[in-house]
C-alpha cells in the first residue's frame, strides 16, 4: 500500500497568477505531464467564482487588521497538494478514489481554516491525479506568516493529523518526513524557471534540428544530382551498348554467310576434284590403250617392213624391229605428250628374240614359201 503525501508550497503575490492559471488549465501550459483530452475531468473551485486569487487573498489579508503593512516579498498563498503514489492512486475504484479526495479536501478546509479557503483544484488530466488546496497563510492569532505555521514540528503534526484523519482510513501510510526521504519540492517559481529552461533547450535543438535538415537537404540535393549524372551516363553506355551489340550481331551474320558460302565452295571444290580424278583416270585409262594400240600397230608395221626388206640391209630382227618402235615411239610422243613417269620405253624380251648367233636359228625363221 502506497502513501498519504500531502506537501505545502509557499508563493508570493507575483507567483499566484500562475497559480490560478495552472488550477484552471487557463492559457498554453508548459507541464509535459498535462493531457489535453483530459482536461474537461479536472475539477475546480474558488471561495468566490466571481473574484480572482488575489483579491479573495488581499480581501483576506486586509481583514486581518494588520500593524504593519505587508512586504513585497511576503507569502500571501500556501497550497497543500495531496495525492498518494501512481500505482496507488490508480488502483483505487472510481468511487473510494473521488471520496479519497472529497476527505482530503474537508480535511484542509477544517485544518487550515474556512476563512482562509482560496480555491481549490483536483486535477485528473495528469498522471498520478491529484488535489491543490490554496490558502491564506494566516495564524490563529490574525499574522500573516507562512514561517510561523509552517515549522519543522508543525509540518510532523500536519503529516500526522491527515495519516489519522485521511490516510488511515483507506490503508495508506503515514508519508515519511523530509529528512528521511531527502525529497525537494519545487515551488511555482522554480517550476516555471525550469520549464523556460526547458523551452529554451528545446527550441535551441529545435533550431539545430532544422539546420541539420537543411544541411541534410543540401546533400541530399547533390546525391540526387550525382544519381541523375550516373543514369544520363549509364544511358549513353547503354546506348553505345545496343549499338555494339547490333554491330556484333551483324557481323556474326556476315561470318555465319561467308562460312556457308566456304563450305559451299569446298564442297563445289571436292566435285570438280572428283571430277578432275576420275577424268584422270580416264585419260590415263586412254594413255595406256593408245599406247597399246601404237605398239601393236607399230609391231605389225615393223614385220610388214620386215618382211618387205627380206633382210636386205642385213640387219637381225630384233635390231631392225628396236629401229622400228623407237621411230614410232617418238612419233607418239610428238603427237600425245605426257609425264615423265607415264613414258613407256620400248623394251623387249630377248626370249622371243633370239639372238643371230644362236644355233639353233634357224628353226625360228619364218617361211612364207
Amino acid at each position: 500500500m502506497g502513501y498519504a503525501i500531502m506537501r505545502i508550497e509557499k508563493y508570493h503575490k507575483n507567483d499566484v497568477k500562475g497559480i490560478e492559471n495552472h488550477h484552471e488549465r487557463i492559457g498554453k501550459s508548459s507541464n509535459p505531464d498535462i493531457d489535453l483530452s483530459r482536461i474537461h475531468l479536472n475539477v475546480t473551485g474558488r471561495k468566490d467564482p466571481n473574484k480572482s486569487y488575489i483579491k479573495i487573498a488581499n480581501e483576506r489579508i486586509a481583514s486581518l487588521n494588520l500593524k504593519r503593512k505587508v512586504r513585497k516579498d511576503a507569502v500571501v498563498i500556501c497550497e497543500a497538494i495531496i495525492t498518494s503514489d501512481h500505482d496507488t492512486i490508480t488502483n483505487m475504484t472510481k468511487d473510494v478514489r473521488k471520496n479519497f479526495f472529497e476527505d482530503s479536501a474537508k480535511f484542509a478546509l477544517n485544518y487550515f481554516g474556512k476563512d482562509n479557503y482560496v480555491a481549490h483544484a483536483l486535477h485528473r488530466d495528469e498522471k498520478t491525479e491529484h488535489l491543490h488546496f490554496a490558502f491564506v497563510p494566516a495564524t490563529d492569532d490574525g499574522r500573516l506568516s507562512a514561517k510561523a505555521l509552517f515549522t519543522r514540528g508543525t509540518l510532523r503534526m500536519l503529516q500526522d493529523a491527515f495519516y489519522e484523519q485521511v490516510g488511515m482510513k483507506y490503508g495508506l501510510k503515514r508519508g515519511r518526513p523530509v529528512e528521511e526521504t531527502k525529497a525537494k519540492h519545487k515551488n511555482a517559481n522554480e517550476m516555471r524557471i525550469e520549464a523556460i529552461a526547458k523551452r529554451d533547450e528545446a527550441t535551441a535543438q529545435f533550431e539545430q534540428l532544422k539546420q541539420d535538415m537543411a544541411e541534410m537537404q543540401t546533400e541530399l540535393q547533390k546525391e540526387q544530382q550525382k544519381v541523375a549524372e550516373t543514369q544520363s551516363e549509364l544511358k549513353i553506355t547503354q546506348t553505345e551498348l545496343g549499338e555494339k551489340v547490333l554491330l556484333r550481331d551483324t557481323m556474326d551474320k556476315e561470318i555465319e554467310a561467308l562460312n556457308k558460302e566456304k563450305f559451299t565452295l569446298n564442297e563445289q571444290m571436292k566435285d570438280k576434284q572428283a571430277t578432275i580424278d576420275s577424268q584422270e583416270k580416264i585419260i590415263n585409262a586412254h594413255y595406256s590403250l593408245a599406247e597399246a594400240s601404237l605398239i601393236n600397230q607399230a609391231t605389225a608395221h615393223a614385220l610388214a617392213l620386215f618382211f618387205q626388206a627380206s633382210y636386205s640391209d642385213g640387219k637381225t630382227i630384233k635390231e631392225f624391229l628396236q629401229e622400228i618402235m623407237n621411230e614410232v615411239h617418238s612419233d607418239y610422243r610428238d603427237k600425245y605428250p605426257i609425264s615423265a613417269k607415264q613414258t613407256v620405253k620400248p623394251t623387249y624380251d630377248d626370249d622371243y628374240f633370239p639372238s643371230d648367233n644362236d644355233n639353233n636359228s634357224n628353226n625360228h625363221s619364218l617361211d612364207f614359201h
